[in-house]
């Protein structure tokens, strides 16, 4: 199950000291208890989770998305901006769910060109919110680079206060 193989991932960036994650993956099935509870786990032990809201253009609010939609504390979710800033219309949203928003529309990223991972050399351009999320997964990591003693909480109030909070 892709589910517990996420699970065992997260464990093991906590076990070896990792403070943040980026969640660029999710779906509609409900929710999994096993991988809240890892979530808040890996949150416990100061692990920021940033995860991609969803690309169906529908509120979390109304229809959750996980593992964005986890109403833990460690969680940041991150819709999908377009050049001009506005929300992307594929983008997910929702006023109690989706904190932030980044640039996920047109975004420069690398791709497979013959399908095969070992000659994966090419670049184009990709849209969604797992574009978006690892920017602010990126975000975290310049924030912890800068100072090395705050907490998880500490840099999660940083870039929601900075970058602020999509409605």
């Amino acid at each position: 199950c892709y589910l517990d193989m996420e699970i065992s991932a997260l464990q093991y960036a906590v076990d070896h000291g990792a403070k943040v994650a980026n969640a660029s993956f999710g779906g509609y099935y409900g929710g999994y208890q096993p991988e809240a509870d890892a979530i808040q786990a890996a949150g416990n032990a100061g692990l920021l989770y940033v995860a991609a809201a969803g690309n169906n253009g529908s509120s979390n609010d109304a229809s959750p998305f996980y593992p964005a939609s986890y109403p833990l504390d460690n969680i940041i979710s991150v819709a999908a901006t377009t050049p001009s800033r506005g929300l992307a219309s594929f983008s997910n949203y929702g006023f109690g769910t989706v904190l932030t928003a980044a640039p996920g529309k047109g975004i420069l990223s690398t791709m497979l060109t013959s399908g095969s991972l070992s000659n994966a050399s090419g670049y184009g351009t990709l849209s969604g919110t797992s574009m978006a999320a690892p920017q602010v997964s990126g975000a975290a990591a310049l924030l912890w680079a800068e100072h090395p003693d705050w907490t998880m909480q500490q840099v999660r109030m940083r870039l929601l206060t900075k970058i602020g909070r999509a409605h």
